[in-house]
């Protein structure tokens, strides 16, 4: 029995293969057609040009001309304005991640890097603004007004440069409690792990 299997398993093979044979021998067949026609329009007289009717180009209404100028522009602001940052540092990057989010948003509605600048200075109360007042009537240390060197001085004076370290030695002795559902520890996990940067 198993060398009857075998025998109509070779012979389903051989037919097989003559099959693909046959498909490869018919689609070489097609390729030399085509060659040869190609071969043969290569060979006919081209058109003069000067036979070739002009055409004008294709027109196009003031309208359409308007729209592929000039892209549309949101008009309105999407998020509300962040709360102004009074200089708490444990509340600063909350406030720093909504800033971001205003201006990744609502950046076009706020105006260029100089809106923006004086935009983010707005955001601030008493204290952080005389804090910044030097930088800010410098323009930044390029005088350039840019939004991410004013992101970059307000986290120098207020962010936590260890909050990093604390973070990853927090995350080093995490454990999800006894009585502790998945769904309670994963948030205390991924913050951590942002904190640490480990999601980088």
């Amino acid at each position: 029995m198993l060398i009857q299997m075998m025998t109509q398993l070779a012979s389903r093979m051989e037919a097989m293969q003559a099959s693909h044979l046959a498909e490869r021998e018919n689609n070489w067949q097609q390729i030399q057609h085509l060659r040869d026609d190609l071969a043969s329009i290569r060979t006919t007289q081209p058109t003069p040009l000067s036979t070739i009717p002009e055409q004008a180009p294709p027109s196009s209404t003031p309208q359409e001309l308007s729209l592929s100028v000039v892209p549309s522009q949101k008009k309105k602001a999407t998020l509300p304005d962040p709360p102004k940052f009074d200089g708490t540092r444990s509340a600063f990057r909350a406030w720093y991640l909504e800033m971001r989010n205003k201006l990744m948003v609502d950046g076009g509605v706020i105006g260029g890097q100089r809106e923006q600048f004086a935009y983010i200075y707005s955001r601030l109360e008493k204290t952080p603004q005389n804090m910044t007042v030097a930088f800010i009537e410098r323009g930044g240390p390029d005088g350039h007004h840019n939004p991410d060197r004013f992101f970059s001085h307000l986290d120098t004076c207020y962010g936590n440069p260890n909050a990093q370290y604390k973070a990853i030695d927090r995350l080093r002795n995490m454990k999800q409690r006894d009585n502790e559902s998945f769904a309670t520890f994963l948030p205390r996990f991924e913050k951590e792990l942002a904190d640490s940067s480990g999601s980088e």
